[in-house]
């Protein structure tokens, strides 16, 4: 943009002969940049919350209840030896 910040773009197409012979490009562009910058957000909490894990010699283990699963983080799973089975599986 002018003003220095970066829109996140996606853009579908597809072309096609019209009736005169010549090609017509049909498509939509959706922003989408709140979605990518939700996801570079959420990419850098869980790195650092690795990185506090890792320093701090801590682990995690969480439930999500609806689902019945067990998120363990990989800090954790080391300091306990358990390995997760079918409905577990490292954060």
């Amino acid at each position: 943009m002018p003003d220095g910040r970066i829109k996140y773009l996606h853009v579908v197409g597809k072309a096609e002969s019209g009736e005169t012979g010549d090609i017509e490009v049909i498509g939509a562009v959706m922003d989408v940049t709140t979605r990518k910058l939700t996801e570079i957000e959420l990419r850098r909490s869980k790195e650092h919350l690795a990185d506090a894990q890792r320093l701090s010699r801590t682990g995690s283990v969480g439930m999500e209840s609806k689902y019945q699963r067990i998120f363990w983080s990989e800090k954790r799973l080391g300091f306990t030896g358990y390995h997760p089975g079918r409905n577990q599986r490292p954060i």
